[in-house]
C-alpha cells in the first residue's frame, strides 16, 4: 500500500508539474500575446500621430506655399507701385523745372517790360518837354 502511495503520490507530483509547466507556458504565451497586442496598439497610435502630423505638415507646407506666393505677388505689386512713383516723381520734377523756368522767363519779361516802361516814360517825358518848349516858344514869338 505504500507502493501504491508512493505511485499516487509520484503521479501527482508529475502532475502538479505538468500543470506547471503548461500553466506557465500557457501564462508566457498569453502575456506574450498581450504585450504584442499592447505593442500593436502602441504602433497603431503612433502612425496615427506620424500621420496626422504628416498631413497637418502637408497642409502647413502648402499654407506655406501659398503665403509665399502671395508674398511674391505683393512684391511684385509694390516694386510695381514704386516704379510708377518713380515715373510720377520725374513728372512732377520736369514740370516744376518747367515752372521754374517759365517763371524766370516771366522775371526777365517783367524786368524787359519795366526797362520799357521806363523808356517810355523818359521818352513821353522827354516828349512833354519838347513841347512845352515849343509852345512857349511859340507864346513868346506870338507875344
Amino acid at each position: 500500500m505504500n507502493e501504491i502511495m508512493m505511485e499516487i503520490s509520484i503521479y501527482l507530483i508529475i502532475a502538479i508539474m505538468l500543470g506547471y509547466i503548461f500553466g506557465w507556458l500557457i501564462t508566457k504565451a498569453t502575456s506574450r500575446d498581450k504585450i504584442i497586442k499592447i505593442e500593436n496598439n502602441k504602433l497603431e497610435i503612433l502612425t496615427q500621430k506620424v500621420d496626422e502630423l504628416n498631413s497637418s505638415n502637408r497642409d502647413l507646407h502648402s499654407e506655406n506655399n501659398k503665403t509665399i506666393l502671395e508674398n511674391r505677388e505683393q512684391k511684385l505689386k509694390l516694386h510695381q507701385l514704386e516704379t510708377k512713383l518713380k515715373e510720377q516723381e520725374l513728372l512732377i520734377k520736369e514740370k516744376n523745372d518747367t515752372i521754374d523756368r517759365l517763371n524766370g522767363k516771366i522775371q526777365q519779361q517783367k524786368g524787359d517790360l519795366q526797362q520799357k516802361l521806363k523808356e517810355y516814360e523818359l521818352e513821353i517825358e522827354a516828349f512833354v518837354d519838347e513841347r512845352r518848349k515849343i509852345l512857349e516858344k511859340f507864346k513868346t514869338l506870338g507875344d
